[in-house]
């Protein structure tokens, strides 16, 4: 508009000298070129550059769009951020308040959602944090999203989520159940709290709560019950608190299951405290980190070091619900690496391929088997296909940061369906941080056992003859096959040649159903003993599935026992995990002695899983945590003990006495069977079922028949195998 000054006062000194003929030519050459640069410019700026998405996005067009956005909000929403927003001049400018109130907060993956906020919830991501969107909308189905993008068209630039104060209200607090005496049948009463505690005197009887506790930093967390009662914890399903009041366990940053059962001995108040890491004061759990059982705790675990090597402890841990992630804000200074484990569940088989893109290296293995290397330029997509069965597969990804604009997505693309981010959905975090890390076996023979397999059950699902993380198995006089389904919550028998016959049970703690059943004998009368971690009870079904009585419960002072064996005389021996021993039983589930006892000494235990007797008299104890079995005669005299490898419990060891001259464990962490002679020395291993089968994905359940053959179950493979040793 400057530039037309000039022409425009060369028209007015023409006009003041008269137009004579030469004067008005060039009056009108000007004109023409006034004109002209006019229609130019307002064609550059307000139709081709008003129309182009590099201009349009280049002036903070996000950040005005969320000052706009917030501005409108009532003034109690939660505002959080997106990395790449925190810090805008421009938001510090148009959306004062949100820092000079300390209303916004960054959105961390790890930790939201689900959100603590009595009013609204206004989340704010840039483009490349599209799944993040998916997920809040499955944690808050009700949630409102904008994405905002050019009016012309164009790419997405930014996606605005806001949270009704409702739907963020109705996933906060705990589930809160009480029961008069066992907790059989249903609850007495069923409501939400804010915190694990009781909002006056609890009644004798159970009590238990259920949710997802949110740890806000990687470190040691000690928990303690405070109240009259015996407790017992479970954090993503591993025991903290066993029958007592107070443990401790190391928890990844990030939404963990909850679950505490505590038998009320008196009427006095309980409560749940808690010292988390970092020096602070033992005191109550925060209401603001306690939320619905509801809550999904999906993700992978990532375990992030301080060197390119993924070498030492972890700088930090945490639970990624997603990788879809660039990095704005180093978790660590450059150069690190991150390995991320887990299980992801396949839906149907078929061909699946997985693939990255990344910027630094990035790895991708499925059951251990290296599917894409993505080690080569940067910022290239590299992709891998494999075949694969219904179920859970263990996943572990891992990735290199050395330089700048990094970043890891991941993705998958199921048989028929379209290339999408690996979605959260299908992802399970490897075992709680708590459990304590396998170590190296004890060493075995170069050879391993040869074995003939004779018949192999199930396979993933829920119709007849499929398991869902089977865990035991046994057989009765006539041949037919029991099998404990553990997460269908039921048990199916098969005859001699594996061929379906009838289910029982279903989930519940009446009679005849179950919470988690988990062992499983057959007596001589061909009467079936089921034992149900959970609840401490042993239900007594006839072979047809009809239940006639339940031995122990909660009154029995049984805390998750996880190993039961039968006796020549019709005894019982029960691996009762979370008291430290192994108690002795009648028929009628009297006890009748106690071996073992609390510690970690020799003679002692910690949290045995299974339990087996040779012909001798001698009792063999698995202790995964002590990292041992231990040998006791039945009258609890200690004999003796050798190592074998530490692991968690749900997935412990079990054992079995193979002809009265092997003893035989089940080694799950290293995807194999052990064989020992009866003083200790290692005869030999077995890392499949037999010549040409498949390897064993994580075997624990092992039970000895009398024509010397054995049972194998692998609840990771969902199947059951019988197995000949040919030592």
């Amino acid at each position: 508009l400057a530039g037309l000054g000039r022409p425009v006062g060369w028209l007015g000194r023409l006009a003041g000298a008269g137009l004579r003929t030469g004067g008005l030519v060039a009056a009108g050459g000007i004109a023409v070129a006034v004109a002209f640069v006019g229609l130019y410019h307002f064609d550059r700026y307000f139709r081709r550059q008003a129309g182009d998405f590099a201009v349009w996005a280049a002036f903070s067009t996000a950040e005005t769009l969320i000052a706009q956005t917030v501005n409108r909000l009532p003034p109690e929403t939660g505002v959080y951020l997106g990395e790449r927003f925190l810090g805008a001049p421009t938001l510090r400018f148009l959306a004062p308040r949100l820092h000079d109130e300390g209303q916004h907060r960054r959105f961390d993956p790890a930790l939201q959602p689900p959100f603590a906020e009595a009013g609204p919830v206004a989340v704010f991501l840039d483009e490349h944090q599209a799944p993040l969107v998916d997920l809040l909308r499955q944690v808050y189905p009700g949630a409102m999203v904008t994405a905002h993008a050019p009016p012309f068209g164009g790419p997405v630039v930014l996606f605005a989520v806001v949270i009704p104060a409702d739907q963020v209200r109705a996933l906060q607090g705990v589930r809160l159940q009480v029961w008069a005496g066992a907790a059989e049948g249903p609850p007495l009463r069923t409501e939400t709290l804010p915190t694990v505690a009781t909002p006056g005197p609890a009644p004798p009887g159970v009590v238990e709560w259920q949710g997802v506790l949110v740890a806000p930093h990687y470190g040691r967390y000690l928990f303690r019950l405070n109240g009259a009662g015996r407790a017992d914890l479970w954090l993503d399903g591993q025991p903290v608190i066993a029958g007592g009041a107070e443990g401790s366990v190391t928890l990844a940053r990030g939404r963990h299951s909850l679950r505490l059962r505590v038998m009320v001995e008196r009427a006095e108040p309980l409560a749940l405290w808690w010292q988390p890491p970092g020096g602070a004061a033992l005191g109550p759990v925060p209401p603001t980190l306690l939320f619905s059982p509801t809550v999904p705790v999906t993700g992978l675990l990532g375990r992030y070091y301080q060197n390119p090597a993924w070498a030492g402890e972890p700088a930090l841990v945490q639970i990624d619900p997603l990788l879809a992630w660039r990095v704005h804000l180093l978790p660590l200074p450059r150069p690190y690496s991150v390995e991320w484990t887990g299980r992801i569940t396949v839906p149907v088989a078929g061909v699946y391929r997985f693939g990255t893109r990344s910027v630094d290296q990035s790895w991708l293995y499925i059951d251990e088997r290296l599917v894409v290397d993505n080690s080569g330029a940067p910022d290239q997509y590299r992709e891998g296909a494999l075949a694969l069965t219904p179920g859970e597969h263990t996943i572990r990804v891992r990735f290199l940061d050395r330089t700048s604009f990094t970043f890891i997505q991941v993705y998958w693309t199921p048989p028929g369906g379209q290339r999408q981010i690996l979605p959260s959905a299908v992802l399970r975090p490897a075992a709680p941080v708590g459990t304590p890390p396998p170590v190296a076996a004890p060493p075995l023979p170069a050879s391993p056992l040869p074995a003939e397999r004779r018949l192999s059950l199930g396979g993933f699902g829920q119709g007849p003859g499929q398991f869902h993380e089977p865990h035991d198995a046994a057989v009765d006089s006539q041949g037919n096959i029991y099998v404990a389904d553990t997460r269908n919550r039921r048990v199916q028998k098969f005859d001699p040649q594996g061929r379906f016959l009838l289910a029982w049970g279903g989930p519940g703690t009446g009679d005849g159903q179950f919470e988690e059943p988990f062992a499983i004998v057959v007596e001589p009368q061909d009467r079936v003993l089921v034992l149900d971690p959970p609840t401490g009870r042993l239900q007594r079904f006839t072979a047809d599935g009809q239940f006639l009585e339940t031995l122990g419960g909660p009154g029995a002072g049984f805390y998750f026992p996880r190993g039961l064996t039968l006796l020549p005389d019709g005894t019982l021996l029960l691996a009762d995990t979370g008291t430290s021993r192994v108690v002795r039983l009648s028929p009628r589930g009297e006890v009748l002695g106690v071996i073992g006892e609390r510690g970690t000494a020799d003679h002692q235990l910690s949290e045995p899983t299974g339990v087996a007797v040779d012909g001798q008299g001698r009792v063999y104890v698995a202790d995964p945590t002590n990292g041992a079995i231990v040998v006791y005669r039945l009258d609890g005299q200690y004999l003796g003990r050798w190592p074998i490898p530490r692991t968690g419990t749900y997935h412990g060891p079990h054992l079995a006495v193979v002809g009265d001259r092997l003893l035989c464990a089940t080694d799950p962490e290293n995807h194999r069977l052990t064989c020992f002679d009866l003083a200790g020395r290692p005869v030999g291993q077995l890392e499949s079922p037999g010549s040409g089968a498949a390897p064993f994905r994580r075997p624990v359940g092992l039970r000895a028949l009398a024509d010397g053959s054995l049972l194998v179950v692998d609840p990771e493979d969902h199947r059951v195998h019988r197995i000949v040793l040919r030592p």
